[in-house]
């Protein structure tokens, strides 16, 4: 049996050993109202890899979906951009924020999806440390670093050392995305370390600099993906500083399980050496057969197709109709804030799965063999044409995991608002309201007992109504 025959026995093992049951099951999750990460966007070839992280693993798909898709993204990166209009091209950068508590699957998920990146990355750090080995000072400074998974590095080094060395891109990880927040500013003003910077690596800008003795930087187009975790408790701290109102923070896919509970992986299980293998080799022949050398070098482009702009659009137009019966200026401001970056990132979506169906189907024919005989991968000289198209199909993929981000964005913000903006007092007396205590029960148990019980209860009447009208979700209102 050959590997294709044996990925097509196996990609539909997956619905014919389940029972009934699970079907049902995973019918009504799909059906429910919970926000469930569509995982079968994403090419029939890869399903079972997955299907083993989410079942065997014990991951959720939430965190397996936002991985995959900057994975995906990392190892395409600036070959190949988007045009919406025939002229424009937009970035397939990513930025991902996975939500959970402690030993949730947040890191194993990224382990697993982003192995082929790190594997890469140590192939080239082992290639550094052999041509750097016993040269002087001098030597090692006018070498180029070429990487593609970063962890520790100011915007300063990102710029001048990392970069202009890298066209196609590299990938910021950091276990804690925190780690990431709380440094943007680290150097203040002096080498433009804030997130102007980031807004506009995020969009692939141009980015160029002077510095003294006339040194000058150019980087032609910026990209640079970022992942990294947060607990739930620590959410509020990303939307320090008006984060959330610039719009700044919602550039980051938030992604959350749908309970929040301890990963339990199934005892000494591994999954199969042929999903892993077929996984690696997509994702490192998409690294090493679409070669930026330069910066400059005008990137493949994915083309949207007429149906697939009346999708997005009709996609587009529904959500802002449903933002615009949002009574809360406040709230309506951010909720459209979220639409305009997932609108972005439904175009990208679409990009990352169209170069990635055609890697797999490219190397139908030529997949058997994974390494030639000197232990390389097989470049098979697949041809990437310079455009693809996004069909109509696959925009209704990309937007399905759009709709997926939207309504986890939108989550987080309210659980974020929530927990920041109301004072322990108002928290303490909408748990009392929803509670269906009286409003004399609620003076009694809050106010100062040295008041009279009237007194008690007029003054009660009186910040009930206020806080109300201020912290309206709170109470489960609406603030007209």
């Amino acid at each position: 049996m050959g590997f294709h025959d044996w990925i097509n026995t196996n990609r539909s093992t997956e619905v014919s050993t389940a029972t009934t049951s699970d079907l049902r099951h995973e019918l009504e999750k799909r059906d429910s109202q919970n926000n469930v990460f569509p995982l079968e966007i994403f090419h029939p070839n890869i399903k079972p890899f997955l299907n083993e992280l989410h079942t065997k693993y014990d991951i959720p798909r939430s965190y397996i979906g936002l991985s995959m898709l900057i994975t995906y993204s990392t190892a395409i990166g600036t070959a190949y951009a988007v045009s919406r209009n025939g002229s424009d091209r937009m970035t397939l950068c990513c930025w991902g924020c996975f939500n959970g508590i402690s030993s949730s699957g947040k890191s194993l998920a990224m382990d697993m999806c982003m192995a082929p990146l790190n594997e890469l990355q140590n192939d080239l750090d082992a290639e550094w440390d052999a041509e750097t080995k016993g040269i002087t000072d001098d030597a090692r400074m006018r070498k180029f670093i070429k990487m593609i998974i970063y962890r520790d590095a100011y915007i300063p080094t990102l710029i001048r050392s990392i970069m202009p060395f890298n066209p196609k891109g590299v990938l910021k990880d950091s276990d804690e995305i925190l780690e990431w927040i709380n440094g943007l500013n680290s150097l203040g003003k002096k080498e433009s370390t804030d997130e102007q910077f980031w807004i506009s690596a995020w969009d692939g800008r141009k980015y160029s600099a002077i510095r003294s003795g006339n040194q000058k930087t150019n980087i032609p187009r910026v990209f640079t993906n970022v992942v990294g975790g947060i607990q739930p408790d620590l959410l509020y701290k990303l939307f320090k500083n008006d984060r959330g109102s610039s719009g700044f923070i919602f550039r980051l896919l938030f992604s959350s399980p749908e309970v929040f509970k301890i990963a339990q992986p199934e005892p000494g299980y591994d999954i199969p050496y042929e999903l892993k293998q077929m996984h690696a080799n997509h994702v490192k022949r998409m690294w090493t057969d679409l070669p930026v050398e330069d910066g400059y070098e005008e990137p493949k482009v994915c083309i949207m197709t007429k149906e697939a702009t009346s999708l997005i659009d009709t996609w587009q137009r529904n959500k802002a109709n449903e933002i615009n019966q949002i009574r809360d200026t406040r709230e309506m401001n951010v909720h459209s804030g979220i639409l305009g970056k997932m609108k972005a990132y439904a175009y990208r979506f679409a990009g990352i799965l169209a170069v990635s169906d055609f890697a797999f189907e490219a190397y139908k024919n030529t997949a058997n063999v994974f390494v030639n005989e000197f232990g390389n991968l097989d470049r098979s000289n697949v041809f990437y044409p310079n455009e693809l198209p996004i069909t109509e199909k696959l925009m209704e993929r990309a937007i399905m995991a759009a709709e997926y981000f939207f309504k986890s964005a939108v989550d987080i913000y309210e659980a974020v608002d929530n927990s920041i903006t109301a004072p322990l007092e108002v928290m303490q007396m909408a748990a009392l309201v929803k509670a269906g205590r009286s409003i004399q029960f609620i003076a009694d148990a809050l106010l100062d007992k040295r008041l009279t019980p009237k007194a008690r209860k007029s003054a009660m009447n009186r910040k009930l109504k206020k806080a109300i009208l201020d912290y309206p979700k709170v109470f489960g209102a609406v603030n007209n």
